[in-house]
């Protein structure tokens, strides 16, 4: 089965979703589909349909995935020498930060150098105490993301005991 949404492969506004079930389910898939579903916005449809036609989808899916890749490169020689986990045209990573950070403090230091991470408990994974999430798609820019990613290393270079304030 296939599930997937334009508005995170091409554009958040584009809020149109899909569903290939196998064809075994595609009767059963339908007649909920008609039962529960209002009436697309048409606009947006039409929208969608036109951009898949011409091949913009295409276009802007394969720009997409080429800056994931920039974007992962520029993390991976901002950390590495730390343990960095991420698919490599992924929008983020995961983080395991050296000791004796740990990913509560590290949130609430970073948030104070003005970067935001999040805590892998926050995301549902409590066995990772010692790890953040990195977003590398939320900034707009290389040179944006660069200076993040440089105050996220030059955080964790120190201790969290050199960071007054912290939480």
């Amino acid at each position: 089965m296939l599930v997937g949404s334009l508005s995170k492969s091409v554009a958040p506004a584009l809020r149109v979703g899909h569903v290939v079930p196998p064809a075994r389910m595609k009767p059963r898939f339908e007649a909920a589909i008609r039962s529960t579903a209002w009436t697309p916005a048409a606009l947006t449809m039409e929208i969608a349909s036109r951009w898949i036609e011409s091949g913009v989808v295409a276009s802007l899916i394969t720009r997409k995935r080429a800056d994931a890749c920039v974007r992962q490169t520029m993390a991976r020689a901002a950390f590495e020498r730390l343990d960095m986990r991420a698919h490599p045209g992924g929008l983020h990573l995961w983080l395991s930060l050296p000791p004796p950070w740990r990913a509560d403090e590290a949130t609430a230091i970073a948030r104070e150098q003005g970067v935001l991470i999040t805590p892998a408990s926050a995301v549902g994974d409590t066995a990772a105490p010692d790890a953040v999430r990195v977003s590398l798609g939320s900034p707009s820019t290389h040179d944006e993301l660069k200076r993040g990613l440089d105050r996220i290393k030059a955080m964790l270079e120190l201790e969290p005991r050199h960071f007054v304030s912290a939480a």
